[in-house]
Order: structure tokens, then sequence, then C-alpha cells
């Protein structure tokens, strides 16, 4: 289970080493622990978020969430799933996480961060 510390140590360490936003908004380990958590899980560890949005799945996506056309099997593609994007900006920076609803809960299928200063 992802600790807040580590997430915590993760994000600091790309904003000490200057990465670019590019190299730090995903890192396979930080992505394997969310992926196939449940929605209450990742918020009873991460906090209360920011923002919360739900929309149905479509190719009709921001560029940021591309991705959710890979991590989403494609009778969800078919049928315009709803996806559910939450937003933490408790760091420097902001951490998006999109859950599906699949076996009657919200499950984590994908995670960008993005360092602070960035905007799209």
């Amino acid at each position: 289970m992802l600790e807040l510390s580590a997430l915590i140590k993760r994000i600091v360490i790309c904003l000490i080493l200057g990465l670019s936003v590019t190299s730090c908004r995903k890192t396979d380990s930080f992505d394997q622990e969310l992926r196939g958590r449940a929605l209450s899980s990742v918020v009873i560890e991460l906090g209360t978020p920011v923002s919360s949005v739900t929309f149905p799945l479509s190719t009709s996506l921001l560029e940021f969430q591309y991705g959710l056309l890979y991590t989403a099997t494609p009778q969800e593609v078919a049928t315009h799933v709803q996806v559910k994007q939450i937003l933490w900006s408790r760091w420097p920076g902001k951490l998006y996480v999109w859950f599906i609803y699949r076996k009657n809960k919200w499950v984590a299928v994908d995670s960008l961060y993005w360092g602070p200063g960035v905007q799209f």
C-alpha cells in the first residue's frame, strides 16, 4: 500500500533533481502502487481531494487524458464508461488520479503528476 510519505518523497525528488515535467509526470512504480486500488482507499491515504469530475470516456479527451484510452478495456471505450478524475494539490504541484467504475466500485486506472508552475 502506498504511504503518503513515500508519495511526498517521490515528488520532492523530482523537484530537487529539476527533472522535466515529462520525466516527473509518471513513475512506473508509483503508478503500479495506485493502479487497481479502490477510490476509498486512495482518499484515505492521500486525504481530501481538491476537485472531482466525472465524464464519459470517449475520443474527445483533453491532451493529458489520452492515456485513459490505453488503460481502459476496449469494451469500456466502446460503451463510454464513466471516468472519475480526481485532483490532489497538497504538495508542490498537482496529482491527478483517474478511476473507472468496475465490479461495483471506482478503481484507479491511471495517474499523472505535474510539478509546480505547470499550466495547461
